[in-house]
């Protein structure tokens, strides 16, 4: 099988290490995390999580949800349209629209993130970042075959806390971030925090405009008050607004230049109609456009005369309720609105051809309630609970309006697509693990879900227009109503302090999905639901005086009924249908030495070998997307052995590799991303006190070139690169008290 595409672990990854701790000792910290819905040890956890302090993800620089994909082994992001789309163990969304959820969940101090525009908001005052490999059918349940993203941020102290900092960095780049927290009168605290993200773009468009720029702000507030001596209550707002040209994409034009053309309508660009039979001259920008538009291989120079925009807004709220009806019994409320509200205008073919210019817009309120019971005895731990969630999303459009007018004398819907789509579902579960004895345990739990959709699509809902040759007017009202039941057993082994064995099989369920972009008859069925059922086998353990910890599982994945959107060859619209099966094989090692005082050592591999079992030969047999046979990265943390102007002076190197690999589902040769390294260097001060900071960083020392999605539209002729930012660097200030 062909080498893949792995996002393969990471740009800066601390893996599993709290490095914030670096210099204080010669052990590991203990890391605490949720995984469960509990705080138990990272290594007491028979589930594959990757956890991240939020020291850490400050030290490295991760400003945004997309860079964690850089942490961690068999975890990739695609990037279109600034949207972050998460891959883990070759499970993700093969979807551009924003009608579709991912299966890969998306989460806010436990608030489900269903649009995935929500999910761009800037990351400022994180206390933890968690990622969860594998299908969570039980406890977070809700599209979660591939895996999820947790962030956890700081809540409110009674202690006086101030914490700031600001960046500067190429590209007039200017990042400050802020949080002040304190007690308040009585038995309330609060806490305030905010994040400001400004930068020109590190691209240029055809008509020599900025693209790649970044223009936001983000804030929330908590306020917790103790109710009673039990009964705690933690209220919760957020806003983010982003008003950026996003980055631009790049095209390789798929026609032959040196043949006749067609000419076309008056006022349009003649037609090459002829593909190119040389894929060197297309890969190497000799070819164009079926409008004649001209390739570009610069990352920093598409074609594209518009500025192609990200106008969004986020917000949300949250009111968390927790009762400690007994030192054992513990009854948790969980109440959220979040609303997603995007404008965003794009450059499909990113060439001077006004072709490709697209309108993605939607408006989505969505509300989620959950409610669980916990216990805990001698022997057991157990929960038990319910979910509900309610998404509506009014409007919901996706607009192409000069392939519209250049060609829809027969068609004209097929390019349009304005909807309403209404999600409605609730799911009761329940988790338990029973200790056998001091050295075996095991763990079961359930899921039941009901899940109802309903989409109404038109190409205009207020005019919608006839087929043609008919009276009929093209609306078409589309319905999904399913249920489903899934979960885990496992087996725990404890044969020493320190150490874990354990068997996991668990499985996930993602319900159907609509084609909510292109409006046609025929098109706008739903697909099926896909599932995953995920066999794991496990361990972890710590060596050395708790210097060495190694964390490694073994994995297959039997995936069914995969959804995608499917675009004919030859043709410029699609539906969403399951495209087939896969088996997912994979290994997953991740090591972190604190190798003395002043060196440590992280190192982590994955690889995943997966095929697609389709009866569509457009898919059998290919490569699954995102999904490298090989990823590995290495992380040297040293640490001056003298003071300098009395703190300490902490150099990091980071590599990350990615093997080759597609990053399309249909495999086409100008989806092939070659294998790459890239390497990030940073140099950190810290006070005695750790109240003051000071970095230098460069990030891509090495200037290297590779991308973060691409796609191919034959029908109009090309193949679009969306990349990754060159090589940039800058300083970073912050204080903590």
């Amino acid at each position: 099988m062909k080498e893949k595409i792995n996002s393969l672990a990471v740009s800066l990854p601390f893996l599993l290490a709290p490095f914030s701790a670096f210099g204080q000792g010669s052990v590991l910290e203990e890391i605490v995390v949720t995984a469960q819905k509990r705080e138990q040890n990272l290594q007491d956890v028979s589930v594959s999580v990757a956890a991240f302090t939020g020291e850490t993800l400050k030290e490295l620089g991760i400003q945004d949800p997309k860079d964690l994909a850089n942490l961690m082994p068999n975890v990739s992001v695609q990037a279109r349209e600034n949207i972050p789309t998460f891959n883990i163990r070759g499970v993700q969304l093969l979807d551009f629209g924003d009608g579709n959820e991912s299966p890969i969940s998306f989460y806010i101090d436990e608030v489900y993130y269903g649009t995935p525009a929500g999910q761009t908001a800037g990351l400022f005052d994180i206390k933890r970042a968690e990622v969860l490999r594998g299908p969570q059918g039980t406890l977070f349940g809700r599209n979660s075959t591939g895996g999820l993203v947790h962030f956890i941020t700081n809540k409110p102290t009674d202690e006086f806390e101030a914490i700031g900092s600001l960046e500067l960095a190429s590209d007039d780049e200017v990042i400050s971030q802020f949080a002040v927290s304190s007690g308040l009168a009585g038995s309330a605290r609060g806490r305030l925090a905010g994040k400001v993200h400004q930068r020109d773009g590190w691209q240029t468009g055809g008509a020599g405009q900025e693209q790649g720029n970044v223009d936001s702000w983000s804030f929330r507030g908590m306020l917790e008050v103790d109710l009673t001596e039990r009964l705690a209550a933690l209220l919760s707002v957020n806003a983010t607004t982003i008003d950026s040209r996003q980055e631009a994409v790049t095209a390789l034009g798929l026609h032959n230049p040196h043949v006749p053309v067609i000419p076309g309508p008056p006022g349009t660009p003649p037609i090459f109609p002829v593909p190119c039979a040389d894929q060197a001259a297309i890969l190497n920008g000799q070819c164009v456009t079926l409008n004649g538009g001209a390739s570009s291989r610069d990352p920093e120079r598409p074609g594209t005369l518009d500025d192609v925009t990200n106008d969004t807004e986020i917000q949300g709220a949250s009111l968390q309720l927790s009762w400690d009806m007994t030192d054992t019994l513990k009854l948790v409320s969980l109440t959220a609105l979040n609303s997603v509200d995007k404008l965003v205008h794009s450059d499909a073919d990113g060439t001077a051809d006004p072709i490709g210019l697209t309108y993605y817009t939607v408006d989505s309120s969505a509300f989620s309630q959950e409610i669980r019971l916990s216990g805990s005895g001698d022997r057991a731990n157990w929960i038990a609970g319910a979910f509900y969630y309610d998404d509506e999303k009014d409007p919901l459009k996706f607009e192409v309006p000069v392939v519209v007018a250049a060609f829809g004398g027969g068609n004209p819907f097929a390019f349009n697509g304005d909807s309403i789509l209404e999600t409605r579902s609730w799911a009761v579960f329940g988790q338990a693990d029973y200790n056998l004895n001091d050295q075996w345990a095991v763990i079961g739990g359930l899921r039941f879900t009901d899940e109802n959709k309903e989409l109404t699509i038109s190409n205009d809902l207020d005019n919608p227009p006839l087929i043609p040759g008919t009276t009929i007017p093209f609306l078409a009202v589309e319905e999904i109503d399913e249920s489903r039941v899934t979960g885990r057993v496992g087996l725990d082994w404890r044969p020493a302090e320190g150490r874990l064995a354990y068997l996991s099989i668990a499985t996930g369920y993602k319900s159907g999905a609509f084609n909510a972009t292109f409006a046609a008859p025929g098109i706008t069925s739903p697909s099926d639901s896909e599932t995953v059922v995920n066999y794991e086998l496990g361990y972890k353990a710590t060596f050395l005086a708790d210097t060495l910890r190694l964390n490694a599982s073994v994995f297959l994945s039997d995936y069914s009924d995969l959804q995608s959107v499917i675009v004919p060859p030859g043709q410029v619209a699609g539906a969403v249908v399951n495209v087939g099966d896969s088996n997912i094989f994979g290994v997953e090692v991740e090591t972190t030495w604190v190798a003395s005082e002043h060196v440590h050592v992280v190192l982590s591999l994955g690889t995943l070998e997966g095929e697609a079992e389709s009866e569509n030969p457009q898919f059998d047999g290919n490569e699954l997307p995102y999904t490298p046979s090989f990823s590995a990265n290495a992380l040297i943390r040293w640490r001056l052995p003298f003071d300098v102007f009395g703190g300490e002076v902490v150099w990091t190197n980071a590599v990350k590799y990615v093997s080759e690999h597609f990053q399309t589902a249909q495999n086409e040769f100008t989806s092939l991303q070659e294998a790459y390294a890239v390497w990030d260097t940073i140099v950190r001060w810290n006070s005695a006190d750790s109240r003051y900071f000071a970095e230098a960083f460069v990030k891509n020392v090495a200037d290297e070139a590779y991308t973060v999605d691409r796609y191919t539209v034959s029908g109009l002729g090309w193949a679009a690169s969306s990349w990754e930012r060159l090589r940039h660097g800058g300083i970073r200030f912050g204080f903590d008290f």
